[in-house]
């Protein structure tokens, strides 16, 4: 029975194993801890990084938008797609027309509908997005939707998942063999 043999072992493989489990609960909390704040820190940071990049883009695109001509943000939209800064691009006119997009469009786009007569931002299972007006000489001319995944966020993660785990690796088979090795006496 294990109970038994847990009540038969010396006080210092108890203390030992004690010390272990702690330590273990201890490693874990920290790592589930570490993953969701980095979730939350990545979010802000990607939501505020892509806010800067519709200002920057959505300057050309007003320009774009008065002209007709889609070919003016290409280039910008292009440069944040290539860098996998974004997944998704789209420009829309102010009649909620689509004017220009790059790369697929999320499945939750289909139908784009009230989101584009609002500013905002919008956090799914998926990725991060957001909707910026575009304004031509202080008049609204259109909106600009970038949407961003995941995927950098799952990168670091698992890179840090594993470095954890390696550590918790190597401090078990330390831990085992100086449990293995205090010997009853």
């Amino acid at each position: 029975m294990p109970h038994l043999a847990f009540r038969d072992m010396p006080i210092a493989r108890k203390l030992l194993l004690l010390v272990l489990l702690t330590t273990g609960l201890a490693l874990f909390s920290f790592t589930a801890f570490s993953i969701v704040k980095e979730t939350f820190d990545w979010t802000d940071t990607k939501i505020a990084d892509m806010a800067s990049d519709a200002d920057i883009v959505g300057d050309e695109a007003a320009t774009a938008l008065k002209a007709g001509k889609p070919d003016m943000v290409h280039n910008q939209l292009a440069a944040l797609w290539n860098t996998g800064e974004i997944t998704y691009g789209a420009i829309y006119a102010n009649d909620g027309r689509l004017f220009f997009e790059i790369g697929a469009p999320p499945l939750s786009l289909k139908q784009p509908g009230p989101l584009l007569l609002r500013a905002g931002r919008r956090t799914t299972m998926a990725g991060v997005a957001i909707f910026a007006p575009v304004f031509d000489h202080g008049a609204r001319a259109g909106t600009i939707y970038l949407v961003s995944d995941y995927s950098e966020l799952i990168a670091d993660t698992l890179s840090d998942a594993s470095v954890t785990l390696i550590a918790a690796l190597v401090s078990s088979a330390f831990a085992a063999f100086f449990f293995f090795r205090l010997r009853p006496r």
